[in-house]
Formats: structure tokens, C-alpha cells, sequence
């Protein structure tokens, strides 16, 4: 039988994403979620969280949004803010960021868990930066040490995408690699599938969606990720200057959210439903 774990990205982000991901908590579709530490949105979700002990929490270790905790490094700018993904990326390609600087804002994040009175339940990251391999291998001592569950990012790549959509292909071909590589290294619960319906091609989703995403999923350990999103006033405030390149995301979680929140989605799974902690 398939162990099967719904948790939410983003808690802490902002009020709109901390009220979405509680409403879906409420509502039965949700086991967990993963927190911004360093986010506008942080303290309201800690104190959420507190409220509804229930709800799973784990880390969601963030490099490419946001202020970092330990201030200026070769992870941001003059100002301690982190660089996007993709700068992320080549700045990581060319050697730019230290091992130490990841290894030490990752601790702070770690750390903020039991200053604020909160078990630290799994680790995953904020658009999958802990896969990037120069990330991965400075904190997978801290993994092992901390000895909470991970979750791993799974890739999909039909021979189908070869002609249709060849680059993704090939990086999906390389992460598969890196993710089998990275299974025999830890010595902590890993999942075995990771499925969102954000990786359909389509913009407003239906409770089939959910269903047949993770009855075709494949392993005994499979997480079901999601976004679920209000739309507010902070989120264009957060995103102000930048709302085009995130408006065709946000639209997204918020499909998901009515979802989320108007369906019984767990209840058409056929497997446990669960936590990392139980797996």
C-alpha cells in the first residue's frame, strides 16, 4: 500500500498563502506543510502552526527569495537579499558561492525551528534549490547529523519529451541521475515519488487531476506537493515590480486552492495517508 503525504510549499510566505494552506488543513486535504523562515509572512505561520498542532511542519529551506538570516554572503546582493534561481544556478555553474555560506544560512534556518518552539518534522526547499548539486553535497553532513526525513525531487522523462520537448528531456534525464545518486548518500526517510499537478499543462485543475497523478505515481513513499494560494493585496505587494513574471503561478495555486478547499481530494486516494515523520 502506497504511503502517501500532502504538504503544502510556502507556509510563511504571506498572510494570503498561511490562511490558504490553513483553510485546506481544516478542510481534510492536507498533512503538512513546509515553512519560509525568512518570509513576510513567517511569524504569523509559526503562531498558525502553534494553533493547529495537528498540521505537520518541516522546513522550507529557501536560497532564491527573500533576505537571507545570515546576512550579506556569495548567496545575495549588497543588501543580504538572495539572488533568483536562475542566478542561483550560475552562480553555483561558476563557482561564485562558498560551501561554507549555504551551509551556515542553512543551519540558521534549522535553528529557527527550536527557537520558536517548533519541531522541525522533514526538509525540502523553496524551488528545489537543495537538488542543485553544489547545495546538496554542503549540507548533506547536516542532513545526516539532523536526522529528519528529505524530500527528494523526482523527475519524469518520457521518451515522448525527447522530440517534443528535447532540453527538458535531457535535464529531466540528469536529474534522475543526480536523484538516484543522492538516495544511497543519505542516511535519513527520503520519499519515492514527487507529484504536483502544476507540472500539467494546464491552468485550472479538477479533483480528477489529483487522482490520477497519484495512482500513476510510482514507489511506496509518494508526496503529493501543493500550492494552495489566496489572492490579496500582500501577494501583488510582495511581488511588486516583478507580478508578471509570478502572475501565471500565483493563478495556478489559487485553481488549486478552490480545489482544495471545495472537494474531499484525499478521500479518492487509495493508499495511508500520512506524514514524513511515519514513514
Amino acid at each position: 500500500m502506497k504511503k502517501i503525504i500532502i504538504n503544502a510549499d510556502d507556509f510563511g510566505l504571506s498572510h494570503s498563502v498561511n490562511q490558504a494552506i490553513i483553510d485546506v488543513y481544516l478542510r481534510g486535504n492536507l498533512t503538512s506543510a513546509t515553512l519560509m523562515v525568512n518570509m513576510p509572512g513567517t511569524l504569523e505561520a509559526v503562531a498558525m502552526a502553534k494553533a493547529h498542532p495537528g498540521l505537520s511542519v518541516g522546513l522550507h529551506f529557501c536560497l532564491t527569495e527573500g533576505q537571507a538570516m545570515t546576512g550579506m554572503s556569495s548567496l545575495t546582493d549588497a543588501s543580504g537579499r538572495f539572488f533568483s534561481r536562475q542566478a542561483l544556478i550560475a552562480r553555483c555553474a561558476s563557482g561564485k558561492v562558498r560551501q561554507a555560506d549555504i551551509r551556515r544560512e542553512f543551519q540558521a534556518q534549522v535553528d529557527f525551528f527550536a527557537a520558536h518552539g517548533l519541531t522541525l518534522a522533514h526538509i525540502d526547499s523553496h524551488q528545489h534549490c537543495h537538488m542543485m548539486p553544489v547545495i546538496f553535497f554542503a549540507i548533506l553532513g547536516q542532513i545526516n547529523r539532523i536526522g529528519v526525513p528529505l524530500r527528494l525531487a523526482f523527475a519524469n522523462a518520457p521518451l515522448s519529451l525527447l522530440w517534443r520537448r528535447p532540453v527538458r528531456f535531457f535535464k529531466q534525464a540528469v536529474l534522475i541521475c543526480m536523484t538516484t545518486l543522492y538516495k544511497t548518500l543519505l542516511r535519513v526517510p527520503t520519499n519515492d515519488a514527487l507529484v504536483s499537478i502544476h507540472d500539467l499543462d494546464k491552468h485550472e485543475f479538477e479533483l480528477a487531476d489529483y487522482t490520477r497523478l497519484v495512482a500513476a505515481s510510482q514507489g511506496r513513499v509518494v508526496e503529493l506537493f501543493v500550492h494552495p494560494y489566496q489572492l490579496g493585496k500582500d501577494l501583488h505587494q510582495l511581488y511588486d515590480g516583478c507580478w508578471e513574471d509570478h502572475a501565471e503561478f500565483i493563478g495556478k495555486c489559487h485553481s488549486e486552492y478552490q480545489v482544495l478547499t471545495g472537494q474531499d481530494v484525499v478521500k479518492q486516494f487509495n493508499g495511508e495517508i500520512t506524514v514524513y515523520a511515519k514513514i
